[in-house]
């Protein structure tokens, strides 16, 4: 894992960093719609943040990065954030703060 394409990024999309943040804090596989409604964006900007595309750069994307795994549940998908990356962002802002 590369920190510094991981923070290149966060700085490119807020969106990316909140959906990230919100997946830490629920600690349970989530919905694309969900995340959406939670944060108050788009499903297409959830879904280009999570898996790239429409806007979002594939390489760039929080599954590319490894920081989000994808769970295939059905014929459906859910998102749920790594553990050992949520730890690391969280002493990173409070050591920030």
């Amino acid at each position: 894992m590369a920190l510094y394409r991981i923070a290149k990024a966060f700085r490119r999309s807020r969106v990316r960093f909140e959906i990230f943040k919100l997946l830490c804090q629920a600690r349970e596989p989530m919905y694309p719609m969900m995340i959406a409604r939670w944060l108050g964006t788009s499903y297409d900007n959830v879904l280009g943040a999570l898996r790239g595309g429409r806007g979002y750069r594939r390489e760039e994307s929080l599954v590319a990065l490894g920081l989000v795994k994808e769970i295939t549940w059905g014929r459906q998908k859910l998102y749920q954030a790594e553990e050992e990356h949520c730890r690391y962002i969280e002493e990173v802002e409070n050591r920030l703060l």
